[in-house]
């Protein structure tokens, strides 16, 4: 119920509960049905949190949590639960956290990790997010072409699957 309300806040800009609900999941993460379910949930959660208040450390902290618990072989049927994979979408999380922190070679290796999962997983929402991330980073290396290469790439995959939040969000 905890991870359900927090894109509610995290989506309208209500960080201070946005970050409270992640630490109250993180808390309770021990004690959930499913512990590396929750803990994943709520270090993604606190990834997202961190990065759009741009405290890259603890972003890329929570964003690499996620990355080492993930285990595709155990964990690939959380997407049903979550709506997205959640390494890729983490690891999308710290692409933009490592270009600020002033690492962009390993940034774009992350960006091309979460791409490669995110094309073989073959889910459309969690392409598109890890596309919203690849178009933000190249944006921020000035690379106007791979910018437009990504969000034709989206638009088309967002219309294809009427994912039209993408489609919004790569148009503003």
């Amino acid at each position: 119920m905890l991870a359900g309300l927090w894109p509610f806040y995290f989506t309208r800009s209500e960080l201070e509960p946005s970050i409270l609900l992640a630490e109250q999941i993180l808390r309770l993460a021990p004690k959930a049905e499913d512990p590396a379910l929750a803990l994943m949930l709520g270090h993604n959660a606190q990834a997202g949190n961190y990065t759009v208040i741009g405290d890259c450390d603890r972003a890329l902290e929570h964003a690499d949590q996620v990355i080492h618990i993930f285990d595709p072989r155990k964990h690939h049927s959380y997407v049903f639960q979550t709506g997205f994979h959640l390494k890729p979408v983490s690891t999308a999380w710290s692409v933009v956290e490592l270009w600020f922190l002033g690492y962009p070679d390993q940034g774009r290796q992350r960006l091309k990790d979460a791409l490669s999962f995110s094309h073989e997983s073959n889910h459309p929402s969690t392409l598109a997010f890890v596309f919203y991330w690849d178009a933000m980073f190249h944006q921020l290396s000035r690379d106007v072409q791979a910018v437009k290469n990504t969000v034709d790439e989206a638009v088309k995959l967002s219309t294809e699957y009427g994912l039209q939040l993408w489609i919004c969000l790569l148009y503003t």
